[in-house]
């Protein structure tokens, strides 16, 4: 490895624009699935397409919480709405020889359609979660067999369609497509944790959000996601963590941005980012980490990092970095390097802070 000692900018890089369309790799829906039409903006609604095994047990749960009064889900199969406590998840087992055999698609299953509506005059959703497991289901993770979910509740200030609750796991691993048509949310963290198949979310309104923590960790089919309004977002930690099919994402205003660890990690077919406004941001700890396809980094400012632990351990394929600026609050470099195979030269960067620097440069076989 060969250390640079150049003036303070990037080292020579290919810092081109990542090649995301808001058009590219659109998902298109299975012709075989029954029709479900998205409720209005202003409407309380929930509506979703489940698929149904010729198998013994079908569980699902829902959980929602009603400003007042009741409200009612319609399972889709034949079966009375029920009427459920506003607050308590509400469970079901679909029996696949209730539903009609036109509902049968190719891929083997049956299909119903699920309705959850508000039946007080005036009651909004204030909750609403798919992140429930069915108490039959003994063990902490489990699948639930959603294929395409569409939730209009404007005064909502939770949401969850991905499966996490509480220490439970609630895999929505057939879940293709999610559509949020209003809510009134700051909160966004672990909104489609875990969701596998998820493969298209149409743009929806994130003006208020702050907080997108783990909002599309392990959803490893997502191969792009729109541009999302994010300019109140503070906080954007294991945000496409293991999104293992991520090759691109838009430039997301991230001025507020003050959190970025473990953002990218083991997104392993992300092949560049674009230059974030990284201007607030103090800790890119594992940020990079094991994007084994990452080949390009941009000259992002990180005069106000703090930790830069593991931000690139593991991107075998990336050859040289930018030399970012480290010299005024960078206090952690462990392993900021480590087993970046590719990696062929290195700036001269500012340790003069840096208190701890173990494992740097750990398993560089590249190096001279």
């Amino acid at each position: 490895m060969t250390v640079l000692k150049a003036s303070r900018a990037p080292v020579a890089l290919a810092l081109g624009k990542p090649t995301f369309t808001s058009s590219e790799n659109q998902w298109t829906r299975p012709s075989d699935w029954l029709a479900l039409t998205p409720p209005g903006s202003t409407e309380q609604k929930f509506v979703g397409l489940i698929a149904v095994l010729n198998q013994g047990s079908n569980y699902v749960a829902l959980t929602a919480t009603v400003s007042t009064g009741t409200y009612t889900v319609d399972w889709g199969d034949g079966s009375s709405p029920v009427t459920p406590v506003s607050g308590v998840a509400t469970e079901y087992n679909y029996a696949y020889s209730s539903l009609s055999a036109s509902t049968d698609t190719t891929r083997g299953y049956r299909q119903a359609i699920v309705t959850v509506t508000p039946t007080t005059p005036g009651a909004t959703f204030s909750v609403f979660s798919l992140a429930s497991r069915h108490s039959a289901r003994s063990s902490t993770s489990t699948t639930v067999t959603w294929l395409d979910v569409a939730l209009s509740a404007p005064n909502a200030t939770t949401i969850r369609i991905g499966g996490y609750n509480a220490g439970d796991i609630v895999g929505l691993n057939w879940l293709e497509q999610a559509t949020i048509v209003s809510h009134n949310c700051t909160n966004l963290n672990y909104l489609f944790y875990g969701c596998r198949a998820l493969e298209f979310v149409p743009l929806f309104n994130t003006a208020a959000v702050t907080d997108m923590s783990s909002m599309f960790a392990g959803c490893t089919s997502l191969q792009t996601v729109p541009l999302f309004n994010t300019a109140a977002v503070t906080d954007m930690p294991n945000m496409f963590d293991a999104c293992g099919s991520l090759r691109a994402v838009p430039l997301f205003n991230t001025a507020a941005v003050t959190n970025m660890s473990i953002m990218f990690s083991s997104c392993t077919s992300l092949i560049s980012v674009p230059l974030f406004n990284m201007v607030s941001v103090t800790t890119t700890t594992s940020m990079f980490n094991g994007c084994t396809s990452l080949q390009t980094v941009p000259l992002f400012n990180t005069a106000a990092v703090g930790d830069f632990s593991s931000m690139f351990s593991g991107c075998s394929s990336l050859r040289a970095i930018p030399l970012l600026d480290t010299a005024a609050n960078a206090g952690n470099m462990t392993n900021f390097l480590r087993r970046t195979v590719s990696l062929q030269t290195v700036p001269l960067i500012d340790t003069s802070s840096v208190g701890i620097v173990s494992g740097m440069f750990s398993t560089c076989p590249s190096s001279s």
